[in-house]
C-alpha cells in the first residue's frame, strides 16, 4: 500500500503435459520429469485438442459436443465450489504412476475443472467431416491475455473466449474449416483449413482475413506450429506427405518430404522442427 514492490513467494511446477484420451472422454496431466500421470479428469465427448496459457493451466477442446474447458495447474488455483473446506480432485492415491479406479471423478465433481463452456452450441451427433452439426471444436490456441481461441469445424468460425470467466468475447468467421490453429508474436492467428485446403491468417484486432495456399496440386494441411522466428509450419496429411514452411516477412513457401501421412508437428526452441 505504500508503494513498495512485494515478490511472491509462490511457485508453480510447469513440467506438465496435457494429453488428450479421445476414445476415454478424459485428459490426463503428466510429469514430464518423472513420466507418472499426477491428474487425469473426465470431461466431455471427445476430447482432441489442447494448449495452455502463461501459468500452464490447460485448455481442452472437444470434437463431439463443442464443450471447451480450462483446468487448473496448481491445486491452489481450483475452486472449493461445494464450500467444505477440501479441493475434490483426481489424485495417484496408491503411488502407482497411473490414475485408475476410484482415483478419478466423475464428469462435473472435479473441481480443478473451473469451467465449461459451448460458445459455438452443441456438438449433436457429432463431429464427422461431413457433418452438419455444428460445435465441432477443432482448433486451439491461447493469446498472450490467457485468452482461448477455439476454432469450430462445421460453423467455421473462431471464437475468442475469456479465461477469466469462459465468455465469449468474440467471434470471427473464417473462409475454410479450421484444424489446427496457432498465435504469433504479433497476435495474428494462423488457422490450418484442412476443410478447404487454406492456411487462414486472422488479424484479430481488425478481423481482416487473407487465404494462402503454396502453389502445389495437392495442400492438406492439418497440424501446425509456429517456429522462434516466426515461420508458419504445416503438416501435409493425406497426400503429398511434406512438412511446409510458410515465410510470413517474404510471402514464400518451403517443404521437406518426411514419412507418410504427417500429422502432428511441433517447433522447439532451438531450431529444429519435429514431425
Amino acid at each position: 500500500d505504500n508503494g513498495n514492490v512485494v515478490l511472491d513467494t509462490s511457485s508453480i511446477q510447469l513440467n506438465m503435459i496435457w494429453v488428450a484420451n479421445s476414445g476415454q472422454g478424459t485428459i490426463s496431466k503428466i510429469n514430464t520429469a518423472t513420466g507418472k500421470e499426477v491428474g487425469r479428469f473426465s470431461l466431455c465427448n471427445d476430447p482432441s485438442r489442447t494448449a495452455v496459457d502463461s501459468l500452464g493451466n490447460a485448455w481442452v477442446a472437444c470434437r463431439g459436443d463443442g464443450k471447451v474447458i480450462k483446468l487448473a495447474l496448481a491445486e491452489d488455483d481450483c475452486v472449493d465450489k461445494n464450500n467444505n473446506g477440501t479441493i475434490e480432485t483426481s489424485s495417484d492415491l496408491n503411488g502407482n504412476g497411473v490414475i485408475d479406479g476410484g482415483e478419478m471423478l466423475l464428469e462435473g465433481q472435479d473441481e480443478c475443472v473451473l469451467f465449461t463452456v459451448q460458445p459455438d452450441g452443441s456438438g449433436g451427433s457429432g463431429c464427422n467431416l461431413d457433418a452438419n452439426s455444428e460445435g465441432c471444436a477443432r482448433a486451439l490456441g491461447v493469446d498472450k491475455d490467457d485468452n482461448a481461441w477455439v476454432g469450430f469445424w462445421n460453423s467455421k468460425r473462431l471464437w475468442r473466449v475469456s479465461g477469466e470467466t469462459g465468455n465469449a468475447l468474440q467471434v470471427v468467421q473464417i473462409p475454410a474449416n479450421p484444424y489446427g490453429l496457432a498465435i504469433d508474436q504479433d497476435g495474428i492467428i494462423w488457422v490450418s483449413g484442412r476443410g478447404g485446403s487454406k492456411l487462414v491468417r486472422v488479424d484479430p484486432s481488425t478481423n481482416d482475413i487473407q487465404e494462402l495456399a503454396p502453389d502445389q496440386d495437392c495442400f492438406s494441411p492439418y497440424g501446425m506450429t509456429i517456429d522462434e522466428n516466426g515461420a508458419i509450419w504445416i503438416a501435409n496429411c493425406c497426400c503429398e506427405h511434406v512438412a511446409f514452411r510458410y515465410q510470413p516477412s517474404t510471402n514464400q513457401w518451403n517443404k521437406v518430404a518426411v514419412e507418410a501421412r504427417p500429422r502432428g508437428i511441433a517447433a522447439d526452441g532451438n531450431g529444429y522442427v519435429y514431425v
